[in-house]
C-alpha cells in the first residue's frame, strides 16, 4: 500500500523552499508513495510531476481566514493523508497542523528561515506567528544548524526532536544550462538572486553601487528576482536618489538566472537571516564567486577566502574591497570556484529525498525509530 503525504504550502514556484519542495515531491517514489500539493498559488515557470495531484485551495481575500481554514480542513478530509508536511507560510501551515491534530494524522514542519533576522517588524510578526504550527506538529525539519536561533525557538525544536536536513541541489541541471549574457559591458559585472524584500537588504546593494561608481568604479548590479514585490518600489526610489539607474537593472524572476553566472564576476547576497540559501549553493555549483554577509548559512557551510567571500558587517568599503579582490586576483577566483564547487557536491538530492522517506516512515512508526 502506497503511503500518501500532502505538501501544504503557499506557492508552487516563488523562492528556494518552495524550489525545494518541488523537487522532493518530483523524486519521491511515485511506486511507494501517493504525492499531494496542497497550495494557494502555482505562480510561473513551474515544473511539477504527473504523479503529483495538484489540489488548489480557493481564497477569496486576504481576511478571509475562517474561509480559508475551513478550504484547507476539506481538502485534508477528502485526501486522508497519511502524513502532512507543512512548509510555509503560516497562513496555510497554522491550520493544516491544526485539522492534522483534530484527524489525528501526524504532521511535521518545515523551518526554513531564521528568526533573528526578519527585515521588518511585519516580517517579524509572522515569523514568530509561524512558531504555532511548530507547536501542533509532530516534528520538526529545518535546512541548517538552529543552534544560534532565538531561545523560544530552541526549547520548542528539543520537545519536537527537531531534525536537520540539508538542501538538495541539481548540480548537473545547472552546469548543463545554456549560458546567458548579461545586458551590460561594465568592467564589473555583478548579480543578486533572490526575493525583492526587506529581509534581504538590497537597499544596502543600491548604496554599494552608488559607492562604488562614485570611488570611479565601472560596476553593474543585475537583480533577478519578483520586481512586483511591493519592496521593488523601495528599491526603485533609491537608485533613482542615488542616480545610479542605468548601473541596476530589474531583470525579473528568471528559473535559469545560473545561466548568467558565466558572464559575472560575482554573486552578491548581503541577506543577514538565511538557513541554506538555494541562491548561494547554485551560484557555486555554476562557478559563480559569491560575496556574502555573515549569517548562518555562511557560517556554517562556508569558508572565507575558500569557498566565498564573507565580510562580517554590511559596510560599502568592506564590501567593494572584497569584490574587486575577487575581479582582481585571478588565484583567488580560481580557489574560491573549486572550493565553492567541493561545497555544492555535498549537496545531493538523492539524499534529500532518502532522508526524508525515512522520516515518514518513523513519524507513522515511533517505535521503529
Amino acid at each position: 500500500m502506497k503511503l500518501s503525504v500532502l505538501m501544504a504550502i503557499g506557492n508552487l514556484s516563488k523562492g528556494g523552499a518552495e524550489h525545494q519542495c518541488r523537487l522532493l515531491m518530483n523524486n519521491l517514489d511515485p511506486a511507494r508513495y501517493r504525492i499531494g500539493a496542497m497550495y494557494l498559488y502555482e505562480g510561473e515557470d513551474f515544473s511539477i510531476e504527473p504523479h503529483v495531484e495538484l489540489i488548489p485551495i480557493k481564497r477569496r481575500g486576504k481576511w478571509s481566514l475562517r474561509e480559508l481554514w475551513c478550504n484547507i480542513d476539506d481538502a485534508i478530509a477528502a485526501w486522508k493523508p497519511d502524513v502532512i508536511h507543512a512548509w510555509l507560510p503560516e497562513v496555510i501551515t497554522i491550520p493544516s497542523v491544526i485539522s492534522s491534530g483534530w484527524r489525528d494524522i501526524p504532521s511535521l514542519t518545515s523551518h526554513r528561515v531564521s528568526l533573528r533576522y526578519s527585515g521588518d517588524w511585519r516580517k517579524l510578526t509572522r515569523d514568530y506567528c509561524g512558531l504555532l504550527a511548530h507547536c501542533f506538529s509532530r516534528k520538526i525539519v529545518a535546512n541548517y544548524r538552529v543552534h544560534a536561533e532565538p531561545l523560544i525557538f530552541r526549547k520548542l525544536a528539543a520537545k519536537r526532536h527537531l531534525q536537520t536536513i540539508p538542501n538538495g541541489l541539481e548540480i548537473e541541471r545547472l552546469r548543463s544550462l545554456p549560458p546567458q549574457s548579461l545586458e551590460t559591458t561594465a568592467a564589473v559585472k555583478l548579480m543578486y538572486a533572490g526575493r525583492i524584500s526587506p529581509d534581504k537588504n538590497l537597499c544596502f546593494l543600491v548604496d554599494l553601487i552608488a559607492h562604488m561608481v562614485e570611488a570611479g568604479i565601472d560596476v553593474h548590479l543585475t537583480l533577478f528576482g519578483d520586481c512586483e514585490h511591493a519592496h521593488a518600489a523601495i528599491i526603485r526610489d533609491r537608485v533613482a536618489k542615488h542616480g545610479v539607474a542605468d548601473r541596476i537593472v530589474f531583470a525579473g524572476q528568471k528559473s535559469n538566472w545560473q545561466a548568467f553566472g558565466v558572464d559575472a564576476d560575482a554573486l552578491v547576497f548581503p541577506s543577514r537571516g538565511e538557513g541554506c540559501s538555494n541562491v548561494v549553493l547554485e551560484a557555486l555549483a555554476v562557478s559563480l564567486p559569491v560575496v556574502a554577509a555573515s549569517n548562518n548559512m555562511t557560517r556554517e557551510f562556508l569558508k572565507h577566502r575558500e569557498s566565498a567571500m564573507i565580510v562580517d558587517e554590511l559596510n560599502v568599503s568592506n564590501w567593494t574591497d572584497e569584490i574587486l579582490a575577487v575581479c582582481e586576483d585571478e588565484a583567488l577566483q580560481s580557489r574560491l570556484k573549486t572550493g565553492g564547487m567541493d561545497v555544492a557536491l555535498g549537496f545531493s538530492v538523492p539524499s534529500m529525498v532518502c532522508q526524508y522517506e525515512k522520516l515518514y516512515g518513523e513519524i507513522l512508526n515511533p517505535s521503529d525509530g
